[in-house]
Parts: C-alpha cells; sequence; structure tokens
C-alpha cells in the first residue's frame, strides 16, 4: 500500500486534529497549570508542598495507567470511540471544578482544594484512556514527514486564542473586574470545561480506517507486564528513551513556582497571571513554528536536544532575577515576561520529540504498548512538583532553580547518547507477540 494510499483521508483528518488541539490549548490556557493554578492554591493554603502536589498528583493520574489502557486497546481495532468517549466523560470535570471553587473557596477553602485535586485526577485520569488511542490514531492518519506540521498549526491557531485569553484571565483576575473571588476562578474553570467539550466533536468526525495490521486478541495484561524487563533489556534505545524521559520530567520541578516567586517573593500583582498567560502563549506560538519546520526537517532527536537546553533557561533567568532584583526594579516585570515565553516554548515542545520518537520506533501493533510503557514508568515524575515544593519550603525558591538546571544539564547529557529512532529488531523481542489475524 502506498503513502497516498494508507493516508486517504489525511487532510481531513489533519483538520479534525489539528481543531481539536486547538480548541484543547485555548480551554487550557483559561486554567495554566504554571500560572493560574499555583495563585489559586495559595488563595487556598499556604503550604509550598501542597503546590506541588496539585501540579504533580494529576499528573501521575494521567502516566500510571497508561500501560494498562495500552494492553486495554490493544484489542480494539479502532480507537476513535475510545478516544472520542475517554473525553466525553472526562472533560467536564472542569466544569465541577468551576462551581466547587466558585461556591466553597471562600467559605470552605479545604473542601475547595480537595474538589480542585481530585476533580483534576478524575479528568487527567479520563484524558490517560484518551491519550494511547490519541497517539495510535495520529499515527495513522497523519505521514510521519507531516506530523510536526498538524501539531505545530495546532499550536500556533491556539496560541493565538491563547493571547486573548491572557488579556481575559488578566482583567478577570484583577481587581477591576466585576468578578470577584472566588467566582474569578471558578469562571476560569467554567470557561475551559466548555471549550473543551467543543473539542469532543471534532475527534467525532475523524475518518479512521482499521489498521493495516489486524492486532487480534489481546495478549493479556500479566503478560504485557512480565514482558516489560525483557522489552527494556533487549531494546537498547527505548531503554535509554525511557531514563531520558524521566529525567526530563524533573527540569519541571520548578515550573509551579515562577508564578509564586515573581508574586510573593517579588511583589508583582496577582493579575500579572494574565501577562505571564500570554507570554506563555506568546512561546507556544514560537513552538509551534519550530515544530512544524524543524522537526519534519531535522528529525526528532535534533528536536529533543534542542528543546532540552531550552529547558534550562527558564530557572537560569528566574535564579538571576531574584539576586539582582532589587537593581532591576521594574525591568525584572519584563525579563520575568521572558520566562514565561520561553517557558511555552519548552512546555508546549518537550513532549513531542518523545512520542515522535516512539512513533518512528516501534511497529504499528507494538506501539500503545511502548507509549504505555513510557508514559507509566514516565509517572515518576509526578513527584518532582512535590520535590520542588519541599526544596522552597527547606531552602527557598532560588535552591529549587538551581535543581532545575541541574537536571535540565544531565537531561541533554542523555539526549546526546541517544541514538536516531528505529535502531531497533524487526519485531521486539521484549514483547509478547500478537496473534495472527488468519
Amino acid at each position: 500500500m502506498t503513502e497516498q494510499q494508507q493516508y486517504a483521508n489525511y487532510k481531513h483528518n489533519a483538520f479534525c486534529i489539528s481543531g481539536e488541539s486547538t480548541t484543547f490549548n485555548i480551554a487550557i490556557a483559561f486554567i495554566s497549570a504554571s500560572t493560574v493554578i499555583p495563585t489559586l492554591v495559595t488563595r487556598l493554603t499556604s503550604s509550598p508542598v501542597m503546590v506541588g502536589l496539585v501540579a504533580g498528583l494529576p499528573n501521575g493520574a494521567w502516566l500510571l495507567p497508561q500501560l494498562f489502557v495500552a494492553a486495554w486497546t490493544h484489542r480494539f481495532p479502532l480507537k476513535k470511540p475510545i478516544l472520542a468517549w475517554s473525553c466525553l466523560l472526562s472533560r467536564p470535570m472542569f466544569l465541577l471544578i468551576g462551581l466547587a471553587i466558585g461556591f466553597f473557596g471562600a467559605t470552605n477553602p479545604g473542601l475547595a482544594l480537595a474538589s480542585l485535586l481530585v476533580g483534576q485526577i478524575l479528568f487527567y485520569f479520563g484524558d490517560a484512556v484518551a491519550s494511547i488511542p490519541w497517539f495510535d490514531l495520529l499515527a495513522r492518519t497523519i505521514p510521519p514527514r507531516r506530523r510536526g506540521r498538524v501539531m505545530g498549526i495546532a499550536q500556533i491557531t491556539g496560541g493565538i486564542g491563547g493571547i486573548l485569553v491572557g488579556i481575559a484571565v488578566r482583567y478577570i483576575l484583577s481587581d477591576q473586574s466585576p468578578i470577584v473571588y472566588p467566582w474569578d476562578y471558578g469562571v476560569l474553570f467554567l470557561a475551559a470545561g466548555t471549550i473543551m467539550m467543543l473539542g469532543v466533536a471534532m475527534l467525532w468526525m475523524i475518518k479512521e480506517d482499521p489498521p493495516q495490521e489486524l492486532e487480534g486478541a489481546s495478549p493479556g495484561m500479566a503478560k504485557v507486564l512480565a514482558s516489560i524487563p525483557t522489552l527494556i533489556r533487549t531494546d537498547k534505545p527505548f531503554a535509554h528513551l525511557l531514563l531520558t524521559r524521566v529525567m526530563t520530567g524533573f527540569i519541571s520541578l520548578a515550573t509551579a513556582f515562577y508564578v509564586i516567586h515573581a508574586t510573593n517573593e517579588l511583589g508583582m500583582p496577582t493579575s500579572t497571571t494574565g501577562l505571564f498567560i500570554s507570554a506563555q502563549v506568546v512561546g507556544a506560538l514560537v513552538s509551534g513554528l519550530l515544530l512544524s519546520w524543524l522537526q519534519d526537517k531535522r528529525g526528532v532527536l535534533f528536536y529533543m536536544r534542542l528543546v532540552t537546553g531550552v529547558g534550562a533557561l527558564p530557572p537560569l533567568l528566574a535564579l538571576l532575577i531574584g539576586i539582582f532584583a532589587r537593581q532591576l526594579g521594574s525591568l525584572a516585570t519584563i525579563l520575568y515576561l521572558l520566562i514565561f515565553v520561553i517557558l511555552g516554548i519548552y512546555i508546549n515542545s518537550i513532549g513531542w520529540p518523545t512520542f515522535g520518537w516512539i512513533l518512528e520506533h516501534a511497529q504499528e501493533r507494538q506501539r500503545p504498548i511502548y507509549i504505555g510503557v513510557s508514559n507509566t514508568l514516565g509517572a515518576l515524575t509526578m513527584l518532582a512538583p512535590p520535590l520542588g515544593g519541599w526544596i522552597a519550603s527547606a531552602l527557598g525558591y532560588q535552591a529549587v532553580f538551581i535543581a532545575s538546571i541541574g537536571f535540565a544539564a544531565l537531561t541533554l547529557f542523555l539526549t546526546l547518547k541517544l541514538p536516531e529512532p528505529g535502531t531497533h529488531l524487526q519485531s521486539s523481542p521484549g514483547l509478547p507477540p500478537a496473534p495472527s489475524s488468519e
């Protein structure tokens, strides 16, 4: 089968996938995990460790179940129904969080905080169920050298909307807004949930053809789990990627604390959060341009190394701003905007090279298991934000930034040793063979 035959519905599916990703990017800007949620948590509790937990546990809820999801979805030849239904059930969680914050944020902050944490965990668990079929569907419907372009377009269009979201957030959280706390934060979650639901319709419009290799019955969770040590031992490039993946996650141990450092330590107003969102979205736009050009032209490995180096810049700038804050004066705010521009580039770029590497490395029938193993073991990174919170409590924010720089340097070294995707056996001996379709 030629590539043109295999991807006959490329243009239609590219529109649907990029459109859904656009709405998702716009929605998530309303409740940015690096700006809005940390400032909300500091209104509900004074514990930096809790800020880290709220940032880390939802990430774990997204990563931990993915190996089980991969083994479960392996038996289904069509992935779109799993993807669409899981999104339809999980995305309303943000609507419920918005109502809980609005009604209880001022009178019962403990309940509001619990609702925020539980609601996010449920959302990200549902999104975990969606993620494996999403990547598999992406690989089936979009040619390899056009995937960067499709996702880049989604980041650009979503970024343009996100800039407007940042302006809206700045107004909603400012003293001039008629919406006062806690409903200001509640409205942000309600807006995010509503826009996310629009993206579900785009998912249902995707045209999915059956896979070229019929998968047959699932090898079973027990066989999949038993095969993981052999898979990691025999597929050395993939094992190296797993270590790199985990170290990459620990670069982000400072992400939730930039906005708190700016508002609590440097005295910037909370409404500056909106400016930080817009700055981060500008970074996402730059990321989209980089993703659509660099990865398609130079490959996933070059892009991975570049983005890892970029990841060291935000903590380095934050460290310097903190040291020279008195001398910088109002220039500190401008430099902090630069931090969030770079952070936007990093956050919106760092995940794709890993998945792009796997999509090129693993065979189609084994791809969900590879992604599931990567994400499940990647759940170790949920410890990074609480670790950052503990360091902030014990040693201060400067120590958090230094630790982040250290992890970035280590990760960059690991990427330099990572081989190109495709350095593997025709069928990985670490996985149980898929049953024949004959």
